[in-house]
């Protein structure tokens, strides 16, 4: 059940976080075995007692979670205490159209639920603030990192060189073949770090989407940042949409104390 912790997260003792992997839980093929998405063809009795066994691991209760309806934008949304539950059992009253949450409010539970795509937590250990995003290529090309981090430095106060970093298992910039359209607006949007996260290679466009979430956190001035290193595609203990289609989502979870 437990994919990664991050290393520079766990020296603070009133934030709990981890990433699970796709093992260890309740759902049939070609969703096995953990699955936390909702909104796919598994069954929902499986989906909830997985998500309630990845929400008890850190000692609290599906009524706690807080779940987004990702929609691969950029919007980011201040959660509170009244949020507690919005998705946890369903989709219809998740936070709607958005793909990052901030909350300096305790045992609220934030998740993101992936397939390929980047989970990522950014704590504020001064103001005991946390955000989770959602980093696939739309939300990235749309600056999602940077909005987020905005956002805390706006609402809470938040400095940017004092914030940590964990950057979840994704898919890898050599399994990560993107469209030509995609990478002009990843060079519109970015142009000073195209070169780093665009590869050609036989004939087609790689994109690195961890360190593209990477370049946008040092250009707003993180420091502190951990990145799994974990390929999604590669490592089959994690749900891979680019190589199985049909299959489940893995998620990141974060609560204060």
């Amino acid at each position: 059940m437990i994919g990664y912790e991050f290393s520079n997260l766990k020296e603070f003792k009133k934030l709990k976080c981890f990433v699970t992997d796709g093992l260890d839980g309740f759902s049939q093929p070609p969703y096995d075995s953990l699955n936390l998405g909702l909104h796919i063809n598994d069954k929902m009795d499986s989906v909830l007692k997985n998500r309630e066994k990845a929400v008890d691991h850190l000692g609290y209760m599906l009524s706690d979670l807080v779940v987004m309806d990702l929609v691969h934008g950029s919007n980011v949304e201040i959660i509170e205490n009244k949020d507690k539950g919005r998705g946890s059992d369903s989709i219809k009253n998740a936070i709607p159209e958005t793909d990052a949450m901030v909350t300096n409010e305790k045992d609220v539970v934030l998740s993101v639920f992936v397939a390929d795509c980047i989970p990522a937590i950014i704590y504020d250990p001064e103001n005991h603030v946390i955000a989770t995003i959602h980093g696939g290529w739309k939300p990235l090309a749309g600056n999602i990192t940077a909005k987020t981090i905005d956002k805390m430095v706006s609402v809470f106060g938040s400095n940017p060189n004092k914030l940590v970093v964990g950057v979840g298992p994704a898919v890898c910039g050599k399994c990560y073949d993107v469209y030509e359209n995609v990478a002009n607006e990843i060079k519109e949007a970015f142009p000073n770090f195209a070169k780093e996260v665009l590869i050609k290679n036989k004939g087609r466009i790689y994109l690195d989407i961890q360190k593209l979430m990477r370049l946008q956190l040092e250009d707003k001035g993180v420091k502190n940042i951990e990145t799994s290193e974990i390929c999604t595609f590669e490592n089959k203990d994690f749900y891979s949409y680019r190589r199985d289609k049909e299959t489940g989502r893995f998620g990141i979870f974060a609560v204060l104390e």
